[in-house]
């Protein structure tokens, strides 16, 4: 019985470590982004939350195309891509010191927005890919996106299942 409860304490520790240290990567990117951050319309704004989400880049990406608001228009959501890729970090962010690159997902809105499911926040398309070293590899409309989970039962990353 001792072991179970040195182990759930280990495991409990572990988890308050990672959760530690996500909220402080999610406000060092956050800050190093802040300039580069943007309010968008309206018609883009899905009224949720801005709840930081790492590891979630792919549902909070999907989950966003879904929610637009009923006032965007159809010719803007036409325009949506739900883009699948990798980033390579900003300096002095951990992902920048790894060997590869993390796979991420982000949403290219018209006027040369993102999305970035992750952080829940707008930018600047040019500095976001600029800064982040961000790497398209794959596109997806919303309806190919949504065709996508339902064909593989996931959120991506599709292009690598093949």
């Amino acid at each position: 019985m001792a072991d179970i409860i040195k182990f759930k304490s280990k495991q409990q520790l572990f988890k308050e470590s990672c959760r530690e240290y996500t909220r402080k990567e999610a406000e060092a990117i956050i800050n190093y982004m802040k300039p580069y951050e943007i309010t968008p319309p309206e018609y883009l704004k899905t009224g949720k939350p801005q709840r930081v989400s790492f590891g979630l880049t792919f549902k909070k990406c999907f989950d966003y195309i879904c929610n637009l608001p009923e006032s965007c228009p159809e010719e803007i959501k036409q325009q949506v891509k739900l883009i699948h890729g990798f980033y390579y970090g900003y300096p002095g962010d951990i992902v920048s010191e790894l060997e590869e690159p993390v796979i991420h997902a982000w949403i290219e809105l018209p006027e040369g927005i993102i999305f970035d499911g992750d952080l829940q926040r707008f930018y600047k398309q040019g500095e976001y890919y600029r800064l982040l070293g961000c790497v398209k590899e794959a596109e997806y409309s919303i309806e190919e996106a949504a065709r996508q989970v339902v064909n593989n039962k996931n959120y991506g990353i599709w292009h690598k299942q093949d």
